[in-house]
């Protein structure tokens, strides 16, 4: 079994994936868009091996968007990166404005475990976002998104928006040995 610590970032014009591996301790970095299209190696790379993935908050929006991802790669993998980074971001604008997002465990592709959920910060008296825990962890680099997501990326913004994809897998991961 191989568990993998996971964010997912999408703007309107750039998809990225940033995984770490807690098992063999290696990071993955995925980009779709324009300028690089990963979605092939993104596909191979999620169903590698007996995959569990950790995320905060990913049962309710990042694992929404990979199992559309899943769902549509028959279709996707023709597209063109920065058609498939937008209709990835149209996906998730719709996951973020339903009310209940969540895939049942038995139509999981990969199972995931929501630290979000575990720790019970999806209840109201308890509510807590992955920044207000990297406050409370005395993180040294706690970093709010660099970019608004409806924001047209230049191709000089995927390292930005990587950098700040691993930031929040690196807290999450603290957050998991917590």
């Amino acid at each position: 079994m191989l568990l993998e610590v996971y964010d997912i970032e999408t703007l309107s014009n750039l998809f990225t994936y940033t995984g770490f591996d807690a098992t063999n301790k290696k990071w993955y970095q995925f980009v779709i868009s324009k300028w690089r299209n990963d979605s092939e190696l993104l596909y191979s790379h999620l169903f590698r091996d007996k995959l569990w993935m950790v995320g905060f908050n990913n049962e309710n929006f990042d694992y929404p968007v990979i199992h559309h991802f899943i769902n549509h790669y028959d279709e996707y993998q023709y597209l063109e990166g920065q058609e498939l980074a937008q209709r990835l971001y149209e996906k998730s604008q719709e996951i973020i404005e339903q009310e209940f997002s969540t895939i049942a465990d038995r139509n999981k592709y990969i199972p995931q475990i929501d630290l979000f959920k575990i720790w019970h910060y999806n209840n109201k008296a308890r509510l807590a976002s992955l920044k207000d825990l990297e406050v409370a962890m005395c993180m040294d680099n706690i970093e709010e998104m660099p970019i608004h997501h409806t924001q047209w990326c230049k191709e000089s913004d995927i390292d930005l928006i990587l950098s700040y994809n691993k930031n929040d897998v690196e807290a999450t991961y603290k957050f998991l040995l917590t």
